[in-house]
């Protein structure tokens, strides 16, 4: 039997290395919070970590009038998903726990009027810090024990279709050993060197150009805003960089963070874009992530649209997960997929990529897409544990810009970071002017240590130097 003891929500307020852009935000700082279960697992006492970033741009849209009071939102639903798993009786597996968990607290943060992202962040911390106890207790691996069923995923509770279906008969049978790094370009990010002059050099790249020749870049992210000339004018920018710095060897996927308000503007947009850049677009374009406005991206009209749309791109959802139904509605719509993001859950990205690849073998003329998307994940806890859902997946490449955006793991004691390096020698180094951060050689992470690990996660880190998560009242996110 698994039961959680206690816990605790501890936070830290990350700084950006340069704002980052989201719609009309520009962000600063970004409050990573962190949770710490004790998890008796058959009388074993283990802890389990689990950690997510919580910007209230993206889960709840906030101006700057109401950045604060959301922020507070998001705190409390952590609190209130811990004390609800520590008030829960044991269960036979994790999945048990979590899906009591899950149904819970989604029905009250309906009830509150709250997006489903809300109540699903505050879950999806729980989650991984259950299943990270979970494994460690059992000496398994994530892909080890989604392929035996110790985990207890039953995938028709969360996609019916999948009744009598398991992760062994859908997914791959080993992790990927390593996955392309899709670098995000924001909508401020500087492209050339000529761009990037009079900041602070800190030892890591900043623009564009610079990653591509530190990293080996060749899958890439571009934000764009819904503002369509301005967002014309940027395309047209980036991929003049990456024709120059890449040649014909470079990938993009788009992501407009919900930019635009009825899917006739997005095609309005798509077909100035098709007649501005034409094959540097068409030839280079793997999807476009959440073009809609989460109020309108799975509405009856949408779909219609959609479905008689003959040459739009290929498009998936995002922000628009709010639930369990929210995948297969997209898939009935028009949408070809999802995006797998820790924010979401994990027992949710794995039923989704069981859910896709059924369809595939079901109707193997239509592309499907579950891309991995990034919100800031750093570690030690939080990347890792991505990563070893997106190799047990077998995901071919993963958005990642939490190296990009912060200083690796300056943010931790130095302590805490050169166990790290000592742990994942093939994900982390030491660089001057001193702190650890991401290793990607030509263009690709390695995952050999995470999948070596329990849930990704070889060490017990050292947070007790991190605050409660609750004394951040005011954390001044945007400028």
């Amino acid at each position: 039997m698994i039961g959680v003891r206690s816990g605790r929500a501890q936070g830290l307020l990350l700084q950006h290395r340069f704002p980052f852009r989201l719609g009309n935000a520009s962000l600063t700082t970004a409050l990573h919070a962190v949770a710490d279960l004790e998890v008796d697992v058959d009388g074993t006492m283990v802890h389990g970590f689990g950690a997510e970033s919580l910007p209230p741009t993206w889960f709840m849209h906030s101006g700057p009038e109401t950045i604060d009071a959301d922020q507070l939102v998001l705190i409390e639903e952590v609190y209130a998903a811990l004390d609800l798993v520590t008030s829960l009786e044991p269960g036979a597996t994790v999945f048990d726990i979590w899906e009591r968990l899950y149904e819970t607290r989604m029905s009250a943060g309906q009830a509150a009027g709250l997006p489903g992202l809300v109540p699903q962040v505050a879950v999806a911390i729980i989650e991984h810090a259950l299943i990270d106890a979970f494994l460690k207790a059992s000496g398994t691996t994530f892909a080890q024990a989604l392929h035996s069923g110790i985990l207890g995923l039953d995938l028709g509770r969360i996609h019916p279709e999948l009744e009598g279906e398991t992760v062994a008969g859908l997914l791959p049978a080993s992790p990927a050993e390593s996955v392309m790094l899709r670098h995000t370009v924001g909508l401020s990010d500087q492209l050339e060197p000529s761009d990037d002059a009079g900041i602070e050099i800190d030892g890591l790249p900043r623009t564009l150009a610079d990653s591509i020749a530190t990293y080996g870049l060749r899958r890439f992210k571009v934000k764009v805003s819904g503002n369509a000339p301005v967002d014309l004018d940027r395309l047209d920018e980036v991929l003049s960089c990456l024709q120059h710095h890449c040649g014909d060897d470079f990938a993009f996927s788009i992501d407009a963070n919900e930019g635009f308000d009825s899917i006739a503007a997005f095609q309005d947009f798509w077909s100035g874009a098709v007649d501005r850049l034409g094959k540097a677009l068409t030839d280079h374009l793997l999807f476009v992530e959440q073009p809609l406005n989460r109020n309108v991206a799975l509405e009856p009209e949408t779909g219609r649209t959609l479905l008689a749309w003959q040459d739009g791109p290929t498009l998936i959802i995002d922000e628009s997960e709010m639930s369990h139904t929210s995948l297969p509605r997209a898939l009935e719509l028009g949408y070809r997929g999802t995006s797998v993001k820790s924010c979401k859950g994990v027992f949710r990205a794995v039923a989704n990529a069981c859910l896709l690849e059924w369809h595939r073998r079901s109707d193997p003329s239509r592309d499907y897409v579950l891309s991995s998307e990034d919100l800031s994940t750093v570690g030690p806890v939080s990347l890792v544990q991505d990563l070893a859902v997106v190799a047990a997946l077998g995901l071919t490449d993963t958005e990642r810009n939490g190296h990009h955006y912060f200083c690796g793991l300056s943010m931790y004691s130095e302590s805490l970071q050169r166990e790290m390096v000592a742990h994942y020698p093939g994900l982390y180094e030491w660089r001057e002017p001193g702190w650890a951060t991401l290793i990607a050689r030509d263009g690709r992470i390695s995952l050999t240590e995470v999948n070596s690990a329990p849930f990704g996660l070889a060490i017990t880190p050292d947070l007790s130097d991190l605050d409660e998560l609750r004394s951040y009242q005011v954390i001044g996110e945007s400028e």
